[in-house]
């Protein structure tokens, strides 16, 4: 091999060896944000020439975001969209309170109910009241401990809001 060409990588080696120890000392002393360029240069006269170039933040490229693909919204449901109610499917009875039974208190609640698309009552509270708080508890209370089935939309399960009516009503028997 050509001693010129030994000393010019040798030279080339060495001048990338120093350029990069600079680059890594102005990378600590500007942080990372900085933006660098390298290039390296043949010169006929001297050999190869490395040069670097610290460019400020205005200089940097302009790096494009990476955009999504665009994607078509499906067409809503043009059919018929049949709706299912939520329904009871493990109902708990309200207990009468014996002081209503005593007292002949008497009356119709009603309970509004959000259930979740798992048939889960997300949350419960009387809509209508029966005029007296111990008969309006109790179905509250029955309400709450009662399972039900999610409502469906274009056989899709939903949630729901739902009334309930819970009548209290004595008889002869009670």
């Amino acid at each position: 091999m050509d001693v010129t060409i030994k000393n010019n990588i040798l030279n080339l080696t060495t001048l990338l060896f120093v350029s990069l120890i600079h680059v890594f000392v102005l990378w600590n002393q500007t942080g990372t944000s900085d933006y660098f360029k390298i290039a390296i240069k043949q010169s006929k006269v001297s050999g190869p020439a490395l040069s670097i170039r610290l460019l400020s933040a205005k200089s940097q490229p302009k790096l494009k975001k990476p955009t999504k693909p665009a994607t078509k919204k499906p067409a809503p449901f043009s059919g018929p969209q049949v709706i299912t109610k939520s329904k009871i499917i493990g109902k708990v009875m309200p207990k009468y309170p014996w002081r209503s039974k005593v007292l002949q208190e008497e009356g119709k609640v009603v309970i509004l109910t959000n259930i979740n698309k798992f048939g889960e009552i997300e949350s419960a509270k009387i809509y209508k009241s029966s005029g007296y708080t111990r008969l309006d508890n109790a179905a509250l209370d029955s309400i709450q401990k009662s399972s039900f089935t999610p409502a469906y939309r274009a056989n899709m399960a939903t949630s729901s809001v739902q009334k309930i009516d819970v009548i209290f009503k004595l008889t002869s028997t009670q």
